[in-house]
């Protein structure tokens, strides 16, 4: 289990995350626990923050002041991505949306590829997601794909259907998922509209993690309820967040992580 240093949180406290593994060939469901301790060491600082607010004109500030980067004309946008997609903006702000960064959205109707250049290890990717209709755009038919480097995250995924099924109601939603980035090798992300579709994102968040936070290798393998042998957790699995619980302490919002912004 992995010791966080996190001074806001109950002394003790288990967070229980439940993902998804992702890779080429299988899908499984894990509790990863991670206790959370208060003692004198120093939280842990991010090496590399990106906060991508897609189809915004101009660089923008969000409620928790934290800076997001327009992607108009941007060193992350892939230069043939810039020409063959378009900037959006909602016409309706839901009231539990936020400007910054549901508002505006990179639209296209073709792939289109983010490339990001960071440092090896593991990072949390979170997509920002805002499925909301207007008269010029019916969000309902946007099904596309989105890959990380090797790694298919979404298939043939709808936001507008997927925010219509969650309990309790909800106008966006967040994608989170834990990518290892290996050696000499950039992040591309890659949204891919299926066909006579198109594709869109509001917001792209990329945040680097502690070393051996969830994923341990072979030093560490996991135990399975009900399964007799190991299971081997290791950096060429992706992981997707699909529950985070801070069991026996309050809800934690993001500014409440130390600077990894996880909501608990």
């Amino acid at each position: 289990m992995g010791f966080i240093n996190v001074s806001v949180c109950s002394l003790f406290s288990v967070f229980l995350i439940l993902t998804k593994l992702i890779s080429r060939a299988s899908l499984f469901i894990n509790f990863l626990p991670c206790i959370t301790a208060i003692n004198n060491s120093t939280p842990y600082d991010p090496t590399e923050i990106f906060l991508l607010n897609c189809g915004a004109s101009f660089d923008t500030t969000s409620l928790d002041g934290r800076n997001w980067v327009s992607d108009f004309n941007s060193k992350f946008l892939a230069f043939n991505s810039q020409i063959s997609s378009l900037e959006y903006t909602a016409s309706l702000q839901d009231p539990s949306v936020t400007q910054v960064p549901f508002m505006t959205a990179r639209i296209s109707q073709s792939k289109f590829i983010y490339v990001f250049p960071v440092s090896p290890g593991s990072k949390f990717v979170r997509l920002y997601f805002y499925p909301v209709a207007s008269s010029n755009l019916d969000i309902s038919k946007s099904f596309f794909s989105v890959e990380a480097n090797d790694y298919t995250l979404l298939s043939n995924f709808s936001a507008s259907l997927t925010v219509s099924a969650m309990q309790p109601p909800a106008a966006a939603i967040v994608k989170e998922f834990i990518i290892t980035i290996q050696v000499n090798q950039m992040l591309n992300i890659t949204f891919n509209p299926s066909l006579k579709s198109f594709a869109f994102i509001n917001g792209i968040e990329i945040v680097s993690m502690p070393d051996s936070l969830y994923i341990h290798g072979n030093d560490s393998p996991l135990t399975n309820v009900g399964i007799d042998y190991p299971f081997y957790l290791d950096n060429t699995t992706a992981l997707e967040t699909v529950y985070r619980l801070n069991v026996g302490g309050l809800h934690i919002d993001g500014s409440g992580d130390g600077r990894r912004i996880r909501q608990k």
